[in-house]
């Protein structure tokens, strides 16, 4: 078995504009938030969890055609702002967001999801909220500390960053560990 997900991955310049904003947040909260490795920073188009290692030649067949169904158009995304599910008066999950073509974004979902979907694979229940997650709350931090956390991310300005073409897309696997999750992409395919 192996744990994996399909996903879009932003250039390098996100990755480092992110980090310069966990490395700024982990300063003064460095135990309440288990930080993301900005290396491994994604926006999640569709988790399938643990799948047999035989599944990945036939995701990589639906995403074939979830791309041929989207038309093969790019699209362009940028930074948008900071934000917390489930808000930022109890944050759980802190993440950056986006902005740009999102109808391009959610049909490209929508394609990758119905066609994963047909083949078997099960459906996901909630609706996709397009966003790439920089830490988790941990069980021992404050709600007192975290609404502060809530409220320092509306202050925080997220570094400029140029146009993010999306062009490809990627099915990630996922290692858990004790330090974090090690994410390699094990197919990529052009849009």
């Amino acid at each position: 078995m192996i744990r994996v997900f399909v996903a879009l991955i932003p250039p390098d310049e996100y990755k480092h504009a992110l980090n310069s904003v966990i490395k700024s947040l982990s300063e003064r909260f460095p135990t309440e938030v288990k930080w993301v490795d900005p290396t491994g920073i994604h926006l999640t188009l569709k988790f399938l969890g643990n799948i047999p290692n035989g599944d990945i030649s036939v995701l990589t067949e639906r995403i074939g055609y979830a791309i041929d169904q989207f038309q093969h158009s790019k699209f362009k995304l940028q930074l948008y702002r900071l934000g917390a599910f489930p808000n930022t008066s109890h944050p759980k999950i802190l993440w950056a967001g986006l902005q740009g073509d999102m109808e391009k974004l959610q049909l490209l979902q929508q394609a990758v999801e119905s066609q994963i979907s047909s083949a078997g694979f099960p459906a996901d229940q909630r609706p996709f909220n397009p966003h790439m997650t920089l830490g988790r709350a941990r069980r021992q931090a404050s709600e007192k500390t975290m609404t502060a956390i809530g409220q320092e991310l509306g202050s925080i300005t997220i570094g400029e960053c140029g146009d993010w073409i999306v062009s490809d897309i990627h099915i990630v696997e996922s290692v858990l560990k004790p330090t974090g999750a090690i994410y390699t992409s094990l197919e990529t395919q052009r849009i």
